[in-house]
């Protein structure tokens, strides 16, 4: 069950501190960009199982790159349908050192990343028609921003605690109030410790890539988007 981000915003006010003065009823959009702050920060931190696409291209002769799904983070795995074959990643030097000239021809075999914006196939795809099936991590693309739009993480309550660590902060100082400061900091950690159980409960659920292990090999290349790789296998830090 998703939550709307009207109704996150509209928790953050109500579990925020006293303001006499109702600064932040009146700067709901600066709320609003604290939900989807930490929302991004949520997002990125894992990849997770709601965000995963299942779609398929249709190959044409000699022509070897084809868009990739928007959002586009990492792949987890290729089919080729026609042949009923899994296809393999491999790193863009890989592919150029088999065939410099770009003379091969055939089914494709293997993938990788063109520029962060194309699949790139080998061997180069012959006059068959290949259907290639893919499954992928992506980012959701845009992210939300009126009211109605969607938050698709659950439980959400960790997100209200990291928009609240933003509130209490800027609370705290533009008050000039240590018992606010501190709070945020709770807020603070609670939404790590959320975010954490939040992972931990949808870990059943990931697709792992293919040959993830492999991922930094000489095999490894660049099949998947470099920036999440790291931000998934090392855990990222911040305030």
């Amino acid at each position: 069950m998703t939550v709307a981000l009207g109704d996150v915003v509209r928790a953050v006010i109500d579990d925020s501190p006293d303001d006499p003065t109702n600064t932040l009823k009146q700067n709901l959009l600066l709320v609003r960009d604290w939900v989807v702050r930490c929302y991004r920060r949520a997002l990125s931190a894992w990849p997770w199982s709601f965000l995963e696409v299942e779609n398929t291209v249709t190959t044409s002769a000699t022509i070897f790159r084809y868009n990739l799904p928007v959002g586009f983070r990492w792949a987890i795995s290729l089919v080729n349908v026609t042949n009923d074959s899994p296809m393999f990643p491999r790193s863009l030097g890989w592919i150029e050192q088999a065939d410099p000239q770009r003379l091969v021809t055939g089914p494709p075999e293997y993938y990788t990343i063109w520029n962060n914006t194309q699949w790139q196939f080998w061997p180069i795809p012959d006059s068959t028609q290949y259907t290639i099936r893919y499954l992928a991590s992506v980012f959701p693309s845009p992210l939300p921003s009126a009211d109605q739009d969607q938050i698709l993480i659950e439980p959400y309550e960790f997100i209200v605690d990291g928009a609240l660590a933003y509130a209490y902060r800027y609370l705290g100082t533009t008050q000039n109030r240590q018992d606010l400061l501190a709070g945020a900091k709770e807020y603070r950690d609670s939404f790590k410790q959320g975010l954490e159980e939040a992972i931990d409960a949808d870990r059943p659920n990931v697709t792992l890539p293919d040959n993830v292990e492999d991922a930094t090999g000489d095999e490894g290349g660049v099949w998947y988007n470099q920036d999440f790789y790291r931000s998934h296998w090392f855990p990222v830090e911040g305030g």
